[in-house]
């Protein structure tokens, strides 16, 4: 996706003056926006917004226990619709061993129990379908998560980290040293010193 929105363009979006201004229930806001904007300006913000990391963990935070609030609770109802179920397939089953039933009555109860298993099928599949919505919307939370902190760490990690080259060793002072007989030399001095 190409990368057009402009300071004053998200700043807009956000409804504030300057990213100073930005308040928790922006935040997430902002991160949606943040693959669509221009680098400076998403650098410019998290600089303006230091607490950006912060408060995107005690969203993320407050949504984990949201989540697994949900889920104990759909747990709950989910056992407690497969125990009525198992017990109307319960009593049917009891009802199917009279022997004084006819064939034709047999079988109204042979078909009921069918249609409970079919019940307890879709409850089933529901349930799936549920869990599976949570597992994206939790997996999207952390994708949210760690874009904000990856942005972040960026920012504060912008310019200061050297550009090495494979070929490249670093000596103990964290020189970087280019010519071959130095490269054998550093290293030589330490695997001597890994050794004592």
């Amino acid at each position: 996706m190409k990368r057009t929105l402009k300071e004053r363009e998200v700043l807009r979006r956000l409804g504030i003056n300057d990213f100073r201004h930005m308040t928790k229930d922006k935040v997430i806001e902002f991160a949606t926006m943040l693959n669509q904007m221009d680098p400076e300006v998403a650098k410019k913000a998290l600089e303006q917004f230091p607490n950006l990391t912060e408060y995107a963990l005690t969203i993320f935070e407050t949504y984990r226990k949201t989540q697994e609030n949900v889920l104990n609770s759909n747990q709950a109802s989910n056992q407690a619709v497969m125990n009525m179920l198992d017990s109307v397939l319960k009593t049917l089953q009891k009802q199917l061993e009279d022997g004084n039933l006819s064939v034709e009555e047999k079988q109204v109860f042979i078909d009921k129990m069918v249609e409970v298993l079919k019940m307890a099928q879709e409850q089933d599949q529901q349930n799936k379908k549920f869990l599976k919505d949570i597992a994206n919307k939790a997996l999207a939370g952390t994708i949210f998560l760690v874009s904000i902190a990856a942005a972040a760490i960026g920012v504060r990690s912008a310019g200061k980290s050297p550009n090495y080259s494979d070929e490249n060793v670093i000596d103990v002072k964290g020189t970087v040293i280019e010519d071959e007989e130095e490269k054998r030399k550093s290293k030589k001095k330490s695997l001597e010193k890994e050794s004592l």
